[in-house]
Parts: C-alpha cells; sequence; structure tokens
C-alpha cells in the first residue's frame, strides 16, 4: 500500500508540474515551425528556419525538462510505466500504451533523418544536444557535435518538433492522470 501512496504522490506532483508547464505562453497558443531550402541549379542558395521565439522556448524548455529527462519523478516514461501499472480502467490503459509507443517513435524519428559523420541524429539525442551542449549546460562535446550538424536550422528544426511531441505528451498525460486521479482508478 505504501508503494501505491508513493506512486500517487510522484502523480500529483506530475500533474502540479505539468499544470506550470501548460500555463507557459508556448504551451498555450503553440506555435509554427517551417524548414525551406532554395536550390539553383542543383545547389542550394538558402536556408530559412522559422520557428518560436527564443526567449520564450528557454522558458518553456525550463519547465519541459524534468518530463523528458530520465533521472527525474515526472520522466514521461516513469508516468507511463506507474499508469500502466496501477490502472484499473483497461480502456484508458489501452489508450495510454498507445500514446507511449507514439512518444517512443517521436524520440526516433519526426519524418527527417539527419545523418552526421555516418550517425544518424534522432529526434532525442538531438534534444539532448540542444539541451545540453546549448540551452542548459557547457558540455563542449555536445555543443561541438551540434555544431558538426552543419545544417543548425534543420537541426534546430527537429529538436522543435521534438518539444512540440514532449509537450503533446505531457499534456496528454496530465489530461489522463487527473481522469484517473478523480475516478481513483488506481490499485
Amino acid at each position: 500500500m505504501d508503494e501505491l501512496l508513493a506512486e500517487v504522490e510522484i502523480l500529483k506532483r506530475f500533474r502540479a508540474r505539468a499544470d506550470r508547464l501548460l500555463a507557459q505562453p508556448l504551451a498555450r497558443t503553440g506555435w509554427t515551425d517551417t524548414f525551406a531550402l532554395r536550390f539553383e541549379q542543383g545547389r542550394i542558395v538558402g536556408v530559412s528556419v522559422e520557428g518560436p521565439d527564443e526567449r520564450d522556448l528557454q522558458v518553456l524548455l525550463l519547465q519541459l525538462r524534468p518530463f523528458v529527462s530520465a533521472g527525474e519523478d515526472i520522466f514521461i516514461g516513469r508516468i507511463f510505466g506507474i499508469m500502466d501499472r496501477r490502472l484499473t480502467d483497461n480502456t484508458m490503459r489501452q489508450y495510454l500504451r498507445n500514446a507511449r509507443a507514439r512518444w517512443k517513435s517521436a524520440q526516433r524519428s519526426l519524418g527527417i533523418t539527419l545523418v552526421v559523420d555516418g550517425e544518424i541524429l534522432t529526434p532525442e539525442a538531438l534534444a539532448d544536444l540542444w539541451i545540453n551542449g546549448y540551452y542548459f549546460h557547457d558540455d563542449a562535446e555536445k555543443a561541438k557535435k551540434l555544431r558538426a550538424t552543419g545544417a543548425l536550422g534543420l537541426s534546430r528544426f527537429q529538436f522543435c518538433g521534438y518539444v512540440s511531441e514532449a509537450l503533446m505528451q505531457v499534456a496528454n498525460l496530465h489530461y489522463k492522470v487527473t481522469e484517473a486521479l478523480s475516478a481513483g482508478l488506481f490499485t
């Protein structure tokens, strides 16, 4: 019983932190991502990238980070696991299993494959480079690898896609956690 109570407390903390994340301006309004290449006579002559406002993105990332960091109690993967183990509602459990599969797929690919020095950089790997090599830490190796992507515009475009997908997963989980907590659907 103590384990159930501890996990319910984690779900409550997840919900409270998700409330703060979902109150952020970018979470409320969303953003448009565009990536365009201009070609002339078979060569690239221009690249343009549009995405979220940099300051708003930094604020959003500060709130999003614990949800995508495996060592945190409110890590998305941990919340999916608790919900899968503890839910008494099989329909909701299956819904969340499908959402978890989508999240795992989005971490591997968002439709564009970026290869640097023969290594495929998944959206999850790019997020790690941006978060730890640019936004929050000065990890020199990750910053160097991020610069090696050359087309930082494409790298940032992929990163913003990952952020958008993570935000959607947190919002979805928030809704389901709130529903399950309100209805007492745990054992």
